[in-house]
């Protein structure tokens, strides 16, 4: 299926967006409670009927459940049980929390399904290319160089046995940004069930999840933004129902050098960025962390590859691809159901 975009503003509205994120599409709604806040480097919104109870100790609640999965995950806090096994010489069993076993399963099961288009070890050549942590330098990676870093590139250089997990060298290092938010969305919904919220929405940088309906009787409706670099409008707009949905593009963060495009999506095959068309990929799934892995992969794998990708598993995906004249979008038949207008 193809549409040729022409969608633009009529959508949008005034709320924050991560890279190539859905948008919250509703305007202030009598009986909800909105809980906001900053957690793992950017921004996060949680919504629910007024009558499920107090917000004050389930804001503390949630607000812990984040802390600790940024405690455990990120790669920029030196202390992390992540950063901790990345920075290890010993190649030897390490126990890791409940939390980052299950990401790390659940991004070796994509890297398997993918055929390593998902790669959580990818971090070498990501920093190599100027998209990690350190200042971005023009200068392109030397063959020599990139051979080095990919040295280290291939998660399955991962071991993992119960609640443990080692390396097989000490140079292979772990990031689990392109789906631990994911993770993260679901957590914050665990805790809403926890307490008998039945209806919500969990919106953190992007990747939302949502159950039931607004006090007014309507779905949840979020939007996919125009991958546009010089916009901030709304592409598509999809109503979710009990599912959630993550989105991957990379039309904010890329570098021209000489002429030539390099996008920070990085192949971890190829060990270069990629030189496809495909700018943003959203994929419906069961949960925020399935999600998020599956979009980042598809935009690894491109506007065929990933296409032929997504309908062979029947997946819920929408891939929007840069044209000269605009932009063209392509889904699958089980993205069709979500979509509005």
């Amino acid at each position: 299926m193809n549409r040729r975009a022409v969608l633009a503003g009529a959508l949008a509205t005034g709320c924050g967006l991560a890279l190539g994120a859905p948008w919250v599409l509703s305007r202030r709604t009598p009986g909800i409670t909105p809980l906001r806040g900053q957690s793992m480097g950017t921004f996060y919104t949680v919504k629910f009927p007024e009558d499920a109870g107090p917000a004050g100790p389930l804001h503390d609640e949630i607000q812990a459940v984040l802390a600790r999965i940024d405690a455990l995950m990120s790669t920029y806090k030196v202390d992390s049980e992540l950063s901790l096994f990345n920075a290890a010489a010993s190649v030897d069993w390490m126990t890791m929390s409940a939390d980052t076993h299950d990401v790390v399963t659940e991004a070796v099961r994509v890297g398997d399904l993918t055929r390593g288009a998902f790669d959580i070890t990818v971090g070498p050549l990501v920093d190599l290319w100027g998209f990690g942590a350190a200042p971005r330098t023009l200068a392109i990676p030397r063959d020599e160089a990139l051979a080095d870093a990919a040295s280290a590139v291939d998660y399955q250089l991962l071991n993992s046995n119960g609640p443990s997990l080692r390396k097989a060298s000490s140079a292979v290092q772990v990031e689990l940004s392109g789906i631990a938010k994911g993770y993260a969305v679901d957590r914050v919904a665990a805790v809403l069930e926890g307490h008998g919220v039945a209806d919500y929405l969990v919106d953190i940088g992007g990747e939302l999840r949502t159950r039931g309906r607004k006090p007014d009787g309507r779905r949840w409706r979020v939007g996919i933004e125009r991958p546009d670099p010089d916009s901030r409008t709304v592409f598509r707009a999809v109503e979710l129902g009990d599912r959630a949905i993550a989105t991957s593009g990379d039309y904010r963060n890329f570098f021209v050098h000489e002429g030539r495009r390099y996008s920070h999506t990085i192949d971890p095959r190829t060990g270069r960025p990629v030189t496809h068309q495909l700018r943003s990929v959203s994929v419906i799934a069961d949960t925020a962390m399935t999600a998020d892995g599956l979009s980042t992969a598809i935009m690894v794998l491109g506007p065929h590859e990933g296409y032929e990708f997504a309908r062979s598993h029947h997946l819920a995906a929408s891939l929007i691809v840069h044209q000269d004249d605009g932009f063209d979008e392509r889904w699958t038949p089980e993205f069709e159901p979500y979509r509005v207008g």
